[in-house]
């Protein structure tokens, strides 16, 4: 894909952002995956508020994350959109910095079952993600690795794994 383009559909994708609730992080995850596979997401990821059962309990923090893609192969690309509960644990680092774990499962929808040598078997795929890193009270640095596959549901099941680095912001 020729930059050009790759740029117009970042722009696309930056319509995502435009009408965020506070309080919500939104973010830009960009990597590679397998068969030489790159990709971008722009995502949204919005908290659950804890109740008094949370604050009682270690349980982990959750999210809900709305996501928009892009991923290509050579001259060949696709389009996704997914939505993913998350859950998160956090351990304080300093004053102003926490480390965090994330573990994900969602469902994807893909424009297209094939991108270039990569046969995915189906336009929905669910999507799981472990994924690292810091946080403040603004900003989110890490780096997840995601795993797309459609369970031998319909069709080739040729997964594909991606790692990602992303970098959010607390509106």
């Amino acid at each position: 894909m020729r930059t050009t383009n790759r740029i117009r559909y970042l722009l696309l994708l930056s319509l995502f952002s435009v009408s965020v609730p506070a309080g919500n992080f939104v973010g830009l995850s960009a990597g590679q995956g397998s068969a030489q596979t790159d990709g971008v997401r722009l995502y949204i990821a919005m908290p659950f508020p804890p109740n008094w059962l949370w604050e009682q309990l270690p349980l982990p923090a959750l999210s809900l994350e709305w996501n928009a893609g892009i991923w290509w192969q050579d001259h060949d690309q696709l389009l996704s959109a997914g939505i993913t509960p998350i859950a998160s644990w956090e351990h304080p680092l300093t004053a102003q910095w926490q480390g965090y774990l994330e573990l994900g499962l969602g469902l994807d929808y893909i424009s297209q079952q094939q991108l270039g040598s990569l046969e995915l078997g189906s336009q929905l795929l669910f999507g799981g993600l472990l994924g690292v890193g810091i946080r403040s009270a603004d900003w989110s640095w890490g780096l997840r690795s995601y795993h797309y596959s459609n369970a031998a549901l319909d069709g080739e099941n040729n997964s594909m794994n991606m790692l990602m680095l992303e970098a959010a912001r607390r509106w």
